[in-house]
């Protein structure tokens, strides 16, 4: 059985981006923040504020040379974690 050449391509194509996919499914499940994570990286958080969704978010002391910042990560009800960055103050 004889492929042709853009059929050859056409399939090249294809596995590279179920490859790409796959390595990009699998870096992201590796890398999925815990419940315990922040804590251990940032230490206790200085305040959480509970949220009308039931969410909460937490606040982790960053300083700076000059300013003081605080690292916001938002938990949901069912332990999913977002990294909202960095505030200047807390709510």
């Amino acid at each position: 059985m004889k492929i042709s050449k853009s059929m050859k391509t056409r399939l090249s194509i294809v596995i590279c981006i179920v490859v790409l996919c796959g390595w990009v499914l699998v870096i992201g499940l590796s890398h999925a923040a815990k419940i315990g994570d922040p804590d251990e990286i940032w230490g206790k958080p200085v305040e959480i504020v509970k949220m009308p969704s039931g969410s909460e978010e937490r606040y982790y002391t960053l300083e700076s040379c000059s300013n003081r910042y605080y690292r916001v990560f938002e938990v949901s009800d069912d332990g999913q974690m977002i990294d909202k960055g960095l505030s200047p103050a807390m709510p």
